[in-house]
């Protein structure tokens, strides 16, 4: 009995320290996958920091563009502005333009009959030619 005592308590001896062969195998192996997932963790972070810092110049990049193209639709609009009152003032001068002229051609139509009308009334009155006879 004693020596059946000693049996099992052997066995159970080599029981506990295959268990603990086995908890310890386990541990190991768990220790290594926890410094593998920090290590990942640390490069997640890196490449996080990384990420955030890139975004951040990408914003103000973007910040500055959109104030670049504020700028120049500025003067898009105040050259279209200068533009329209170019073109305005091109229609009225071509306006006055076409209204000298008609008053040109009218003036000289009435010198052109008023010419006429005295070179009628000289021949009427026998003109100069008449006189010198």
């Amino acid at each position: 009995m004693l020596e059946e005592k000693l049996r099992e308590l052997t066995r159970r001896g080599k029981e506990l320290e295959d268990r603990a062969g086995v908890f310890q195998r386990e541990a190991v192996s768990g220790s290594e996958l926890i410094g593998e997932l920090q290590k990942t963790l640390r490069v997640a972070d890196q490449a996080r920091s990384q990420l955030s810092t890139a975004l951040e110049r990408q914003a103000t990049e973007l910040a500055r563009w959109r104030q670049d193209a504020a700028a120049k639709k500025g003067s898009v609009e105040a050259l279209e502005a200068r533009l329209a009152e170019r073109d305005t003032s091109f229609a009225e001068l071509e306006k006055r333009s076409e209204e000298a002229k008609r008053a040109a051609l009218h003036e000289a139509a009435a010198r052109e009959a008023e010419t006429k009308k005295a070179i009628d009334e000289l021949k009427a009155r026998g003109g100069p030619s008449a006189r010198r006879r």
